[in-house]
């Protein structure tokens, strides 16, 4: 929902984008690919985020939970439509030290992935406030804070 971040998706190599408010994104995803998505991974896990997933993915695919919203409800899921096309439903909640040690290294330590392109401001960690502030309200992407 932010062209911004579909731009980025492209600089950094996605084949497709969709914007599913400008966008009809069933007809789109049967367009690139009329037997369905192989993954989906859910940024914000809601009854729709969900519903979109089990309804575009293709048999055998994977949905991967990575963030929930706000609902507390509980979400509706149709276990025959999971069981029958043999899909993998997973959650990722966070990293462990080690991936985390990883990360640091192949970024900061023998930067071998540059996220220069993922960081639109670098601020000192006492505005730590005025970047959170920024970033919520979509102003500026990531911050990056500094000592």
């Amino acid at each position: 929902l932010d062209d911004r971040r579909l731009e980025m998706a492209v600089q950094f190599g996605a084949g497709y984008t969709i914007d599913p408010a400008e966008e009809d994104l069933q007809e789109k995803i049967r367009k690139i690919s009329s037997a369905g998505i192989d993954s989906a991974v859910l940024t914000v896990t809601n009854k729709y985020t969900v519903t979109d997933a089990l309804d575009y993915i293709r048999a055998g695919g994977e949905i991967n939970i990575f963030g929930m919203g706000l609902e507390q409800e509980p979400i509706p899921v149709d276990f025959n439509r999971i069981y029958k096309s043999e899909l993998t439903l997973r959650s990722t909640y966070s990293a462990t030290p080690d991936t985390l040690s990883r990360a640091y290294g192949l970024i900061i330590k023998d930067r071998k992935i540059d996220v220069s392109g993922l960081i639109s401001e670098v601020l000192p960690l006492s505005d730590f406030k005025k970047g959170l502030e920024l970033m919520l309200a979509k102003k500026i992407y990531k911050a990056f804070f500094r000592l």
